[in-house]
């Protein structure tokens, strides 16, 4: 709530956003690519870049754990 994801994502479930509780990732779910998603980095998305300057490193690896702890998807079906 704090970063304002829940703007574009919801509570989790999407929105404008897309969910971050299934197993349906575009770009992939591995630690690297999740961290460079969030902080706007990653080349084709569009999270817009401006939380990675705002956030620190620090506070993306606990969005990124926060986004592992309310996964309902398919643990099969999504790289850790």
């Amino acid at each position: 709530m704090q970063t304002g994801c829940s703007g574009c994502h919801g509570m989790g479930g999407g929105g404008m956003g897309p969910s971050v509780m299934d197993d349906q990732w575009k770009f992939g779910g591995d630690d690297e690519t999740l961290f460079k998603l969030i902080k706007g980095t990653y080349p084709g998305q569009t999270m817009p870049s401006v939380f990675g300057m705002l956030l620190k490193d620090e506070q993306v690896w606990k969005i990124l754990a926060w986004v592992r702890s309310i996964y309902k998807g398919d643990p099969s079906g999504i790289v850790w």
